[in-house]
């Protein structure tokens, strides 16, 4: 099951406009403006299969995720589901594609996670910052921000987010 929204279109807020505006290697905003490109050609979000490796740049690939959104029996809340993590999250976190969000702990930081997943699907879009602290201990302190932007099968209803991450080094 797709979550249908009203709009096709994306709304980030402020802050986190001017952080991705202001960010150094504009990482965030080549994200951004390739999915902008794709969703005018084809009139709404755009899909999985529209997702060009190349064109979105080998820079920012190890940094890609896609998560399915899955529908739970008898429930309007969707759970999500890490279908390809790059490179560069599996170098750096125990979660594996298969796994869903809510299997990985019940901490406060995957709460935010979902919350900003949950956020994607109704359009709404931010800069997300945290840290693996609550993955695991020699992790404390490795910061990393990602933003999530929604993708769909008919361009009206989301059946994926595409994400990307970045970490402090």
């Amino acid at each position: 099951m797709a979550y249908l929204i009203s709009a096709t279109h994306i709304s980030i807020d402020t802050v986190s406009e001017t952080q991705i505006r202001g960010w150094p290697d504009q990482a965030f905003d080549h994200f951004i403006s390739h999915w902008e490109r794709l969703a005018r050609k084809v009139g709404g979000y755009p899909a999985r299969g529209d997702i060009d490796a190349l064109e979105l740049g080998i820079e920012l690939l190890p940094n890609i995720f896609l998560i399915d959104v899955v529908a739970k029996a008898f429930s309007s809340t969707p759970r999500f589901r890490f279908r390809l993590l790059g490179d560069a999250i599996l170098q750096r976190e125990r979660t594996r594609p298969g796994q869903y969000l809510d299997g990985l702990g019940s901490t406060n930081d995957l709460t935010a996670i979902r919350e900003h997943y949950e956020d994607c699907l109704s359009g709404k879009v931010s800069l997300r910052r945290s840290n693996l602290g609550w993955e695991a201990d020699d992790r404390r302190f490795m910061e990393y921000s990602t933003i999530v932007l929604p993708l769909s099968g008919d361009a009206r209803s989301v059946d994926t987010l595409i994400g990307l991450v970045v970490y402090d080094i």
